[in-house]
């Protein structure tokens, strides 16, 4: 028998839920096979791929009605559901096919990304070395078809490593629109963008990105942009010693409350990265050997850092909160917070992973070297070439009887100039100091009586190689019998400025032994070299042969090299 048929190919992201024809003599049918169709429902709704509804016969000028009931996926985000129905019906000429019009649903929202534990029942923020991580990433937009499982571009890379690892998710299932899958990683510094492992280190920042979506080629087809999460790879946190920069082992490091207080059971947790299981870990933990101690995941809250030193084995003991002004700075690799690497709050979010907190610990001398102890500060945390800045050193005798033949001894920072006649001492000037205009100044104090102290001041010029230094100035004291003072230093942030006419003249002199007009490696630069300019003004290498001219006009100028002074 000849009917017309109504076919409606449900649309990815969807479930089917209900069909009902206003006609009775309308018969729904489920496809179950090609050209195989059943009147009775599947149990199981998301088999449900096409739904068709059958009419014995359709009078002329009618209108008939057919409710259709889907159900969204509940991952479903960012994209645009579109549906058409299709009547097919006979003519004496064959089969007639019509397209209704396109029913179009826009869903808002965003697709997310994540890495999970093994069996992808929980969400975590942190990996571990060795281990793979297991990504998954909810995007609707890239389920383009109910029948086959689709595919997404995945983009991993590593903050400290530079590695950078493309892999391709693929469908948990057709029209999910959840895509996986497994990342291995493996200890390493070099990155190595040519395998399908990420080289990571402990510490590391791994972002993970969606990228784009895939067609059965591998074709990207729709870029996906600003779709990404950060996994901290074992954040340990360290105990170091504030003096060397090197870890301490055996520190008790215990996590309080906002009362200050041990945390209690179920505050932190390992979280098994197989499992996704959360075991509850102590309030204390021991450092081990490289000083590290660990925290993963924490409930929300407000939480500080105690660290009792009397458990440190060896002869060296140590205090703890470290005192800012005798270790104000230390190396590159250590992560050491104003507030919270002393003993200050600080806040957790529900999933926040664990934070990256290095806690200093000063060393105890058992005798202090020196009665002498310095402080220097400078007028300015930052300042641009050309800027003039001053420094004050504070020289303090903190012995009970008289120290003889003090003297400072003051390292100044790459491209910082000495200006010449700013020296004073508690604000008497004096003469200038051994060493020029630096790098290294040497002043004689005299005797400083026991509890007394005094001040020096100077004025600097920063030139432009200070772009190149660290800013740093280190000063340190001595008696005449040589023992030395602790070292106090001040750091200065040097910018390039802006707006300025003057130029800066820079260069090196070397020995050309190829004499190909390049320095090559073995060739070393000279020092003690003069340089004249046409005014008169004159520079000496450096030690390295480095030399350079500051506040230089905005004109043609001559440079000669004074031969005299060649060795």
């Amino acid at each position: 028998q000849s009917m017309v048929v109504v076919v409606d190919n449900l649309p990815p992201n969807t479930t089917y839920k209900s069909a009902q024809a206003i006609n009775p003599d309308a018969v729904i049918l489920f496809k179950t096979g090609e050209n195989s169709y059943t009147r009775q429902q599947p149990a199981d709704k998301t088999t449900i791929n096409e739904v068709v509804v059958a009419y014995p016969t359709i009078a002329g000028l009618s209108v008939e009605r057919i409710q259709l009931v889907v159900e969204m996926n509940n991952n479903i985000a960012n994209t645009t559901v579109n549906n058409t129905f299709k009547v097919k019906y006979q003519q004496a000429s064959g089969e007639k096919t019509i397209d209704s019009n396109v029913a179009t649903t826009i869903v808002n929202g965003q697709p997310e990304i994540s890495n999970n534990s093994g069996n992808y029942n929980r969400i975590l923020a942190t990996g571990s070395l060795n281990k793979p991580l297991y990504i998954a990433a909810d995007s609707a937009q890239c389920n383009a078809s109910r029948t086959v499982a689709d595919k997404v571009k995945i983009r991993v890379s590593s903050a400290l490593t530079g590695d950078v690892v493309e892999v391709v998710g693929e469908e948990t299932a057709p029209n999910s629109g959840v895509f996986h899958y497994t990342l291995p990683t493996t200890e390493s510094t070099s990155p190595d963008n040519g395998d399908q492992i990420l080289q990571t280190v402990k510490r590391d920042t791994a972002t993970v990105k969606l990228v784009d979506c895939l067609d059965a080629a591998g074709n990207a087809t729709s870029p996906i942009e600003n779709v990404s999460t950060n996994v901290l790879i074992d954040p340990y946190g360290i105990v170091f010693d504030a003096k060397t920069g090197l870890p301490v082992a055996g520190a008790t490091v215990t996590l309080l409350d906002a009362a200050g207080q041990p945390i209690g059971n179920d505050v932190a947790f390992h979280t098994d990265i197989d499992t996704g299981k959360l075991v509850s870990i102590p309030a204390s933990q021991i450092t081990n050997a490289k000083g590290e101690f660990i925290y993963p995941l924490v409930v929300a809250g407000t939480y500080s850092f105690k660290v009792d030193t009397s458990t440190i084995p060896g002869s060296t003991k140590y205090t703890f909160t470290s005192d800012k002004s005798v270790y104000p700075n230390f190396p590159s690799d250590k992560i050491v917070n104003p507030q919270w690497s002393y003993g200050g709050n600080f806040s957790l979010a529900n999933g926040d992973p664990a934070l990256n907190i290095d806690i200093p610990v000063d060393p105890v001398l058992s005798t202090p070297t020196s009665p002498l102890f310095v402080k220097k500060t400078a007028t300015h945390t930052t300042a641009e070439l050309g800027d003039f800045e001053e420094y004050t050193v504070t020289v303090a005798n903190r012995g009970s009887a008289l120290t003889s033949g003090v003297s400072i001894k003051d390292s100044l920072p790459r491209g910082f100039i000495y200006v010449p006649g700013t020296m004073r001492v508690d604000g008497v000037k004096v003469n200038d100091p051994l060493g020029g205009k630096g790098p290294y100044l040497t002043l004689g104090l005299g005797n400083l009586d026991a509890n007394k102290e005094v001040k020096v001041q100077y004025r600097v010029q920063i030139g432009p190689n200070a772009l190149n230094g660290d800013g740093i100035n280190r000063v340190r004291a001595r008696d005449a019998s040589g023992t030395e003072s602790n070292e106090a230093s001040a750091k200065i942030e040097v910018t390039p400025g802006v707006l300025m006419s003057d130029a800066f003249v820079v260069g090196k002199v070397y020995m050309d032994c190829n004499r190909n007009g390049m320095q090559d490696v073995g060739e070393r630069g000279v020092p003690g070299i003069r340089l004249f300019m046409e005014d008169g003004t004159y520079v000496v290498t450096d030690r390295e042969g480095k030399y350079d001219f500051y506040g230089v006009s905005a004109k043609t100028h001559v440079l000669k090299l004074d031969r005299s002074t060649l060795p």
